[in-house]
């Protein structure tokens, strides 16, 4: 249905697009609007998934000691979030569990990072291997990383 605004005036419009992906076998549909009169026309782009886009649950996985106090930090990018996220470290070698480090519920999408006071995490120099999990909707995807603490140096 076409709108009409005059000179001067706005209108906020809604646009409702209705998918049946029983009918219509798609996963993305995309094109452009396009808005007419005044001095110029203008083409608005869209895109619209029918289905969630398929990327992975987890990815970019960091994690380390914080200067000035050693309290620990980690980051992790949830490119559409989580409903569970689960960190663990394990033996490289014989990937015997050792311990886990976080799990967290309900975690927007995005970049997520979070300090680990140091008393709650008791590590030993050394080479580990890290499973990070994390679960949305049927989902369920885990990133492998290993992770080197070294000594820390104590100033004179």
């Amino acid at each position: 249905m076409p709108v009409t605004v005059e000179p001067g005036q706005s209108k906020d419009v809604t646009i409702r697009v209705e998918i049946e992906t029983d009918i219509i076998d798609f996963k993305r549909v995309d094109g452009q609007i396009k808005v007419t009169g005044g001095q110029e026309d203008i083409t608005l782009p869209f895109l619209l998934f029918s289905d969630e886009p398929d990327y992975p649950r987890v990815s970019a996985f960091q994690f380390g000691k914080l200067p000035n106090g050693g309290d620990w930090m980690y980051e992790v990018f949830l490119p559409g979030g989580a409903e569970e996220l689960e960190i663990s470290l394990y033996d490289p070698d014989t990937f015997t569990y050792i311990m886990t480090l976080d799990h967290e519920t309900d975690i927007p999408k995005g970049v997520f990072e979070k300090r680990l006071h140091k008393d709650a995490v008791q590590l030993d120099p050394g080479l580990y291997h890290v499973l990070v999990y994390a679960k949305l909707k049927d989902r369920e995807d885990t990133v492998e990383s290993k992770i080197l603490l070294l000594e820390s140096r104590k100033r004179k």
